[in-house]
């Protein structure tokens, strides 16, 4: 059994500390890495060894939320993400410092278990005797999930253990999304930028490694072909990938964009909001398709074409403060604005606007649905129609009301 082989591996390093302590803002010192180099300081990363010391588990889950961070878009991620590389995979010399001890992690292997998830083993050397066999799963892009980690002294209690389980079934859907191992059609458009996506994974790793993977989560989040044709044609696409791109023609690779080009795309089908009934879940990237706009940091949304709006609520944990007031009714916060604008009710945002419209009932037309959830980690829950029906807090918020089904 591979795992069990995997498990009476023991490597040597493959992350060594510097020999001296190196601030984090030295080497961060240029003002576009500002959110970078707080996000750090929040997770009490301060020096070059604070990065490096991390466990392999930690340093990915520390990357993984980059994307989620206030002002960090596609590009900026792909940035930092390799600059954090590059600072944990370097060496780097300061004169009159202190030596520190380093720490040894080296990947054991991994072994596939459904057709999104691995099982992959890394041994880690703290130092001091205090080393670890950690042993976890992990998704195709890279999103750490449920493990273990065993001391040194206890593996072999460990292997004794589990050496009379069948562990076959760990060869099962392991994963909590359902949607995991749905089959995708091979023509279909989706498939086709998937395959091409892991290709280029495979090929440019150490130069855009991070951007091809937060793309392809993107675009197998997307339900529908005409989702993803939304997605494409979005105009920043073109801008945020500029350089990937001439990369990959440079070097005889075809894009996302090139294989949507030559796709057939009549007949394909786009998610509508008709699609719909009150209680289902949909992620953000298909809330962004619905509204036609991939700006994912807005939580009002107005699409032209189809003459609605969408509104997004957190109620933990957000930046406003959107909550229930009864079961019918919810308290939420316009688009900002100037102070002398929500006074005059002379609003500068489009979706602030219709909405203050329809307050006054000079709109009848638009039509206002709301998606809702706990925290930024959930999906939104799709709580159908609604309607404004008052301005409230100095006509910075909206009560909106649910319409009957």
């Amino acid at each position: 059994m591979e795992l069990k082989n995997l498990i009476n591996q023991m490597g040597n390093a493959t992350v060594t500390l510097d020999e001296h302590e190196i601030k984090i803002d030295d080497l961060l010192n240029d003002g576009k890495y500002n959110i970078l180099k707080k996000y750090l300081y929040d997770n009490n990363i301060k020096t070059t060894n604070d990065l490096k010391r991390l466990s392999v588990t930690d340093y990915n889950s520390l990357k993984i939320e980059i994307p989620n961070l206030d002002g960090v878009g596609e590009d900026k991620t792909s940035i930092f993400t390799r600059k954090l590389d590059m600072i944990r995979n370097n060496t780097h010399v300061i004169e009159n410092a202190e030596s520190v001890e380093g720490v040894k992690v080296v990947n054991l292997g991994k072994i596939q278990t459904s057709k999104n998830w691995f099982i992959e083993a890394n041994y880690i050397d703290y130092g001091n005797n205090s080393e670890f066999l950690d042993i976890r799963q992990v998704k195709v892009d890279n999103t750490r999930g449920k493990g273990i980690s065993i001391k040194r002294e206890n593996i072999d209690a460990f292997k004794d253990m589990i050496s009379n389980i069948n562990l076959d079934f760990l060869y099962i859907n392991n994963s909590d999304d359902e949607n995991d191992e749905i089959e995708i059609d091979d023509d279909s458009l989706k498939q086709q930028i998937l395959n091409n996506e892991y290709k280029l994974l495979s090929a440019f790793s150490n130069e855009y490694g991070q951007a091809i993977n937060l793309f392809i989560k993107k675009i197998e989040s997307l339900p529908t072909d005409g989702d993803i044709v939304k997605f494409l044609n979005n105009p920043s696409i073109l801008d945020i990938k500029k350089d990937q791109y001439d990369l990959f023609h440079s070097n005889g690779y075809m894009t996302a964009i090139d294989i949507m080009n030559e796709y057939d795309k009549s007949g394909i089908k786009c998610t509508e909001i008709t699609d719909l009934k009150c209680g289902d879940k949909i992620n953000t990237m298909t809330l962004c398709a619905l509204a036609n706009n991939f700006n994912l940091m807005l939580g009002m949304y107005y699409n032209e074409k189809e003459d609605y709006i969408i509104l997004k609520s957190q109620t933990s944990g957000g930046d406003y403060n959107n909550k229930w007031l009864d079961e019918n009714n919810m308290q939420y916060y316009l688009q900002n604005e100037s102070e002398d604008k929500y006074q005059s009710l002379e609003f500068s945002h489009r979706p602030n606007q219709i909405c203050r419209d329809i307050v006054l009932n000079m709109n009848t037309h638009t039509k206002v649905y709301l998606f809702d959830r706990n925290t930024k980690n959930e999906d939104y829950l799709y709580c159908g129609e609604v309607r404004p029906i008052k301005f409230i807090n100095n006509k910075k918020c909206i009560v909106i009301q649910k319409k009957p089904e």
